[in-house]
């Protein structure tokens, strides 16, 4: 990711009262705004690892990777 592309998403979550910035100097410190946040983000890392692993589509299982790719803005995304 870009600096620009950082400072975009670091910008969005500011707004969204995500996100504190201290600033010192030149530099800023970013941290989650409040323990709310943290337990949201503690409950999501819970939730993403009790689901099971995706089972490739055996369909696609032989063909190339790539064919089946998609771009998303200016990386490469899967198939969902």
């Amino acid at each position: 990711m870009s600096a620009a592309g950082a400072s975009a998403h670091l910008a969005q979550l500011l707004a969204g009262g995500l996100l504190t910035v201290i600033r010192e100097g030149r530099h800023r410190y970013y941290r989650l705004a409040n323990e709310h946040v943290a337990t949201v983000l503690e409950g999501l890392v819970a939730l993403g690892h009790a689901q099971p692993a995706r089972q490739p589509n055996p369909k696609h299982q032989h063909d190339n990777p790539l064919r089946f790719a998609r771009t998303c803005f200016d990386h490469l995304a899967g198939e969902s």
